[in-house]
């Protein structure tokens, strides 16, 4: 996972908005070791697609019909008490960015490339969906989605229904080592490792022309997962796999500030 330098608290099943606002805070830190999902996921597949952890996280695409897809999503934090619970973050759901800025990494993504028609794609990010069904990593749901195509073509949707218009697209030289995808209530920001843009950038960003508070008042649901567009063909059949998946919760920096203001100022009181 990526090198951190802030505090942070690792937990499980407990009440997030109990937390100080200056901690900075894991809500997932997951290598799928074993052969079980945590239990706080809700799995969703269409067609014959598959989702399965084995030392790592495999979903397969079904790969024949238009747009078939097999993901992950939960409002809960890692080891919580059940699929579906809404677990908070100083007070506002855990995974609504423009509360406070998230951070979600992605270790050793493998995306098939031998498609002979259609593309292979992962997707991941916040929608502003309950997600009770299929809904979540496609059209008619609202959010902000990472994806990285088996083309090598990375997106950032900002997305609120209609066509889905990328935020930003680069093309990369390779699949990267890790991706660090950081939103916040102005925008989101890319960076990669392992590897380059065809610019030789490692890095990109943009902000929501789409997206805004009012699209997470309801819910702010977190999915990781995959689809396959226009009927995928791939020589290999293998699965598209991620071997590490982590989220952390980073209070506003506005929060921090004030908070780091009033104690000075007491601190000073307290000198006079």
């Amino acid at each position: 996972m990526k090198t951190k330098t802030h505090l942070q608290i690792l937990l499980s099943g407990v009440a997030l908005s109990a937390l100080p606002l200056s901690a900075a805070t894991t809500l997932w830190d997951d290598s799928f070791a074993g052969t079980t999902l945590d239990n706080s996921w809700l799995v969703r597949t269409t067609g014959d697609s598959t989702v399965t952890q084995n030392n790592g996280l495999e979903i397969l695409p079904d790969g024949i019909g238009g747009f078939d897809r097999g993901f992950l999503a939960t409002n809960n934090v890692q080891a919580g008490t059940t699929p579906g619970f809404k677990a908070q973050f100083n007070g506002n759901p855990a995974y609504n960015f423009f509360s406070h800025d998230l951070q979600l990494t992605y270790d050793n993504l493998s995306i098939p490339t031998d498609t002979t028609s259609g593309l292979l794609i992962f997707h991941s990010g916040v929608t502003g969906n309950e997600v009770t069904n299929t809904a979540g990593v496609r059209q008619g749901s609202p959010g902000a989605f990472l994806r990285v195509r088996s083309d090598f073509k990375l997106e950032v949707l900002d997305y609120i229904g209609g066509s889905r218009v990328a935020s930003g697209s680069k093309t990369l030289n390779a699949m990267p080592a890790s991706i660090v995808f950081d939103l916040n209530a102005t925008g989101w920001s890319v960076d990669i490792t392992g590897t380059t843009f065809t610019d030789t950038t490692t890095t990109t960003s943009g902000t929501w022309a789409n997206i805004s508070a009012a699209t997470f008042a309801t819910d702010a649901t977190l999915v990781l997962g995959t689809y396959q567009e226009g009927g995928s063909v791939w020589t290999s059949g293998d699965p598209i796999t991620l071997g590490g998946f982590e989220v952390i919760a980073i209070p506003e920096p506005s929060s921090t500030a004030l908070l780091g203001l009033a104690g000075f100022g007491f601190a000073l009181r307290r000198r006079r």
